[in-house]
């Protein structure tokens, strides 16, 4: 009220010529309007920051779900990769199996990959011990010394598809 006052006085005197008026009313003027800025900046930074903090938030969640979505689909990736097997000489997906830890993923590998498999190849050593009833690509003797890898070919195809009757059945 006292501020209204003085300020209206001014006005006055400043509006009859008086210099010294009219410098006082400028700077009470230029006062004021320091003052509106400061509040204005005042504003502005508690806006910004409530803006930044609300931002970070949203950036944080939009991090955890992201996070979260990446991890299902790396665990299902996961899952579906352990379901299949992998060539033992080339490391593509296998489509054909040999015995229990070799697949291949064509007859060139396995034919490649026999000299090293052959010695360790469970279907081959199991047909040395045991008596084959099968039919007649298998009951020739499977020496693992001797087979070849046609022969493996022809026994890791008969055992596979006997391994498929099985789970059928």
């Amino acid at each position: 009220m006292v501020r209204n006052t003085l300020e209206t006085l001014m006005q006055e005197m400043s509006s009859a010529g008086n210099l010294e008026a009219t410098i006082a009313q400028l700077q009470m003027d230029l006062e004021r309007s320091r003052s509106l800025h400061q509040q204005e900046i005042a504003e502005m930074k508690k806006t910004l920051e409530a803006q930044q903090s609300s931002a970070e938030v949203e950036k944080q969640r939009a991090l955890s779900e992201l996070r979260r979505q990446l991890e299902t689909d790396k665990q299902k990736a996961i899952e579906e990769i352990k379901k299949k097997q992998w060539c033992a000489h080339c490391s593509q997906e296998a489509i054909f199996y040999c015995c229990w830890n070799t697949a291949y993923c064509d007859y060139p590998c396995q034919q490649a990959h026999w000299p090293k498999h052959m010695a360790t190849c469970a279907n081959a050593n199991q047909n040395t011990e045991a008596d084959v009833t099968e039919p007649e690509a298998c009951s020739t003797s499977l020496d693992s010394k001797t087979l070849s890898p046609q022969k493996s070919i022809v026994v890791s195809t008969f055992y596979f598809l006997k391994f498929k009757a099985n789970l059928v059945n």
